[in-house]
């Protein structure tokens, strides 16, 4: 199981359950809105 397989899948969930999130190519931060 790749990080970026995981990343996606958690992505994913969140997008389930209403949330919005984008991840800062520049810092690897997330923002969750």
């Amino acid at each position: 199981m790749t990080q970026r397989g995981d990343d996606v899948k958690l992505m994913k969930w969140l997008a389930t359950k209403g949330y919005s999130v984008v991840r800062s190519a520049g810092t690897g931060h997330w923002k969750i809105y």
